[in-house]
């Protein structure tokens, strides 16, 4: 348990910018998770028809 509340507060700067890394790779799986759930609910499907609709 130490070591992950020592992640959350890194004392140099090799610390921070493997805080920084986390932090990136956790939103970009969010969004990635997001972004399939999206488009297996079927979000985009009014997009389709918009520009499949434009002369």
């Amino acid at each position: 348990m130490a070591e992950l509340l020592a992640l959350g507060s890194p004392a140099d700067a090799e610390g921070w910018v493997e805080f920084a890394g986390v932090l990136t790779f956790g939103a970009a799986i969010g969004l990635f998770a997001a972004a399939v759930q999206a488009a297996r609910h079927g979000a985009g499907g009014s997009l389709a028809t918009e520009t499949a609709e434009e002369p």
